[in-house]
Parts: C-alpha cells; structure tokens; sequence
C-alpha cells in the first residue's frame, strides 16, 4: 500500500532537539516580517541556525558558486 500524498517521515527529536527548532523557525519568521531578505534556515554542527542564503564562505558545501581552487 503507498503512502499518502503528502505523507512525511523524519526521524524522531528529542525535546531539546525540537525546542531548538522552533526557536530557529520563530527567528527566521520573526526576520522575514521585519523586512530582512535572502535568510534561510541552516545547520551548524548538527544545530540549526538563521544565515544567509548567499554565503561568502568559500566552502562549496554552502556556496555552490565557490571558486574552484
């Protein structure tokens, strides 16, 4: 039997882990209302945090238009 549309699966979070979440999101929401543009959630060792969705790291992890050296 196929999962229905729109059926999700994540694995599960600790209370930490989700408390920690929802703070990211409310920042970024919080962000984005007040005017502030290119913002995208990202993970930083395993922990989630408000950055920029354009990078100056040069780490093409983050930058996929990073010079290639």
């Amino acid at each position: 039997m196929p999962f229905p549309v729109g059926f999700r699966m994540s694995r599960d979070r600790t209370f930490l882990q989700r408390k920690l979440l929802r703070s990211c999101y409310e920042d970024l929401k919080r962000r984005v209302k007040s005017g502030k543009t290119g913002l995208r959630m990202i993970f930083v060792n395993g922990f989630p945090t408000v950055g920029s969705s354009l990078s100056n790291n040069e780490d093409s992890r983050f930058n996929s238009h990073a010079s290639q050296s």
